[in-house]
């Protein structure tokens, strides 16, 4: 049976079939095209990036082919940019192509000029020590696995399921077809791949993560959860103090139609708790996570990450393109 790729990183992990999950739904991972061509565009965009070839030769078709890449961020951490790739320069493409027969696919390999252009990025090393939560991280993917399997683990109910079943992530229902972005807490499902930054600021703390440009505001001022608030994406946020640990308790969040992008929804009854933990090295963070929503969600999912200290590094402005959005759509 074939296998599908269902998330960006999905070429890094294997995953087995499951619901389809954004961009990289419809996608075959069991077949390798291998093209060489020249490239007529290159567009260094999110939320993701893509280039056409114009393919002379070819084990499945010639023409213009268009290949789906990460997003900038992570690409700009592993050496790319946006001239890594001009027109008319000469390449060779493993990729794995669309199911439907298009002249599309999910970038495997790439050489140009003989030589492989690597889009790994190193794993972060735990080389400076935090002195408070405050800085720079990068989650250690190892404790985070895909964003596929990560919400994979979420147990709909009957309701939830019924919504699951009927959900087409090659339409517009998809959010990855817009720049809507990812709610709470899929930026913590995500932080393997992409910088998060925590500020102090008086009786505020802000979180935030690149992809998305994702901001949060977390009010440690003592006030409660206003009644009958608005509903946002990323929902309203309080925390507190535990000893050491920030605690960050988030609901009213608005209506979502996929909001794991497995095609559970979410509602009103949304609830998130997040514990952040300094290690006693001060190399991580560890952050728990409990997220509970009984109209759709069977159980809470409750889980464990860590976060590397990386001061080093620099946040990278996502700036989501709506153009760009629909690219994996069938047209």
């Amino acid at each position: 049976m074939n296998r599908i790729i269902f998330t960006l990183w999905a070429v890094l992990f294997l995953a087995q079939p499951s619901y389809a999950h954004h961009s990289d739904t419809g996608l075959n991972l069991d077949e390798v095209v291998l093209i060489r061509g020249k490239i007529t565009e290159f567009s260094w965009r999110n939320p993701h990036v893509y280039f056409k070839v114009d393919a002379y030769e070819s084990t499945d078709k010639t023409g213009i082919w268009e290949f789906q890449m990460a997003s900038t961020p992570p690409l700009s951490r592993a050496g790319w940019g946006p001239n890594s790739l001009v027109p008319g320069d000469e390449v060779v493409v493993r990729g794995h192509p669309a199911i439907d027969g298009r002249r599309y696919g999910l970038l495997e390999s790439l050489e140009k000029d003989g030589k492989v252009m690597s889009t790994s990025v190193a794993a972060a090393r735990e080389a400076a020590v935090a002195e408070s939560l405050e800085g720079i991280w990068r989650g250690d993917r190892s404790t985070i696995g895909d964003f596929t399997l990560f919400f994979d683990r979420i147990v709909p109910n009957e309701k939830g399921a019924a919504a699951q079943g009927s959900f087409n992530a090659l339409s517009d229902d998809n959010p990855m077809a817009s720049c809507l972005g990812r709610p709470t807490p899929s930026t913590l499902a995500s932080a393997g791949g992409y910088l998060s930054e925590i500020e102090y600021d008086g009786d505020i703390i802000y979180l935030r993560n690149e992809i998305f440009d994702v901001e949060r505001t977390v009010y440690m001022d003592g006030r409660p959860h206003p009644e009958n608030g608005e509903r946002t994406l990323h929902g309203h946020s309080i925390g507190w103090w535990e000893g050491d640990t920030l605690v960050v308790d988030a609901v009213n969040f608005s209506d979502h139609r996929s909001p794991y992008q497995n095609g559970i929804p979410s509602g009103a009854q949304k609830h998130v708790v997040e514990k952040y933990r300094l290690s006693e090295d001060g190399h991580r963070i560890i952050v728990d996570l409990m997220l509970e929503d009984p109209e759709f969600i069977a159980e809470p999912l409750i889980t464990t990450m860590e976060w590397i200290y990386s001061p080093d590094a620099q946040m990278v402005a996502w700036n989501c393109d709506e153009e760009s959005t629909k690219t994996f759509l069938p047209r």
